[in-house]
């Protein structure tokens, strides 16, 4: 890894390290517990002239690539994978999505050495914690 992958890695962890939350990221029945920094993405769709006909406000989470392992294996986020957060007292659900329009995948790579991973997903359920 060059240095300056190793400076991303480094700003990143401490990123984490102050306003990280631990999440489960799911897929069937696989899983794996993280230390996710949230944050949000709005995404508008216009018509051809300008319009704007949709505003969406998606929930992201940057993660360290290194660590989504699922089954004994690094992975990309897929559509429908979810991610859990406890809020206070509520578990939130959030699904893995693809932004309307926007994107050909539900994440992002959040810099040229592929160390980050930004997963956008929607609220879908809340539950008790």
């Amino acid at each position: 890894m060059s240095d300056f992958s190793q400076t991303i890695v480094d700003a990143f962890a401490s990123i984490r390290g102050v306003m990280g939350v631990t999440v489960v990221y799911r897929r069937g029945s696989d899983l794996v517990e993280l230390t996710a920094t949230p944050g949000s993405t709005e995404y508008t769709t216009e018509d051809v002239s300008g319009f704007t006909l949709n505003k969406t406000t998606v929930r992201d989470y940057i993660i360290a690539a290194d660590d989504l392992i699922l089954n004994h294996a690094k992975t990309e986020p897929l559509e429908g994978d979810t991610i859990e957060e406890v809020v206070g007292d509520e578990r939130l659900t959030f699904r893995v999505v693809y932004p309307e329009g926007q994107s050909d995948q539900p994440f992002s790579y959040s810099d040229t050495s592929r160390t980050q991973i930004r997963i956008h997903t929607i609220l879908t359920v809340d539950t008790d914690a």
